[in-house]
């Protein structure tokens, strides 16, 4: 990623065309333009991808997009149609914790899970957000629904080591699980029909 402090690379932006344009350079100009703002624009959801891992929204009201609504009312649907992979679906409430989705355009298709702690057990926020990646990348689309449903037991039985989970060593382990958890299951999708795009699935609400 390239330096975010480097605040001349801003003024090469071109300003967005107005008025007429000539037919035989508007196209051109156009299309440099779409280019430059891309760039720009991936270069933002970076820097706000990390500011987000770093847990600087404690602190500075980072923008987010958020999806929300009631219980099985096509929240995963939108996600899944958006994002191009299949969201764990049970009985009742799907969605445990929040979910965070960071999309990216990119030649070739991949997905990484990771788990980021931003609060204990008991609900208070801890003095500094861990995110920790969960299992290796992703190559193959028809493995991220039970990836992500072993990462959200991850979530919520926070007290067993996250890799436990990742062979479902975690149901020989007695002990409760909670019901739900403010810790964030991050899903990090590139490929070369994705979106740039970063936005949060809460759980459904009553």
């Amino acid at each position: 990623m390239s330096d975010s402090n480097d605040s001349s690379s801003w003024d090469n932006i071109p300003p967005a065309a107005s008025g007429t344009t000539n037919p035989e350079t508007g196209s051109d100009q156009n299309s440099m333009f779409m280019q430059t703002y891309t760039a720009r624009r991936r270069q933002i959801l970076d820097v706000l991808n990390v500011l987000t891992s770093l847990g600087i929204q404690n602190d500075i009201d980072l923008p987010r997009v958020a999806v929300l609504g009631s219980q099985s009312a096509g929240k995963s649907s939108l996600i899944e149609s958006m994002s191009g992979i299949s969201l764990p679906r049970a009985a009742g409430t799907c969605t445990r914790c929040p979910m965070e989705c960071r999309l990216q355009f990119g030649e070739t298709w991949s997905c990484k899970v990771m788990l980021r702690f931003e609060f204990n057990s008991d609900g208070n926020r801890l003095p500094t957000p861990r995110e920790v990646s969960f299992g290796a990348p992703i190559s193959d689309k028809a493995e991220v629904t039970l990836r992500l449903q072993r990462a959200q037991r991850a979530i919520l039985r926070p007290s067993i080591d996250s890799d436990k989970f990742l062979d479902d060593s975690d149901k020989k382990i007695s002990g409760e699980s909670l019901t739900f958890s403010k810790n964030y299951v991050c899903i990090h999708v590139q490929g070369p029909d994705v979106p740039d795009l970063t936005f949060y699935d809460l759980p459904g609400t009553f």
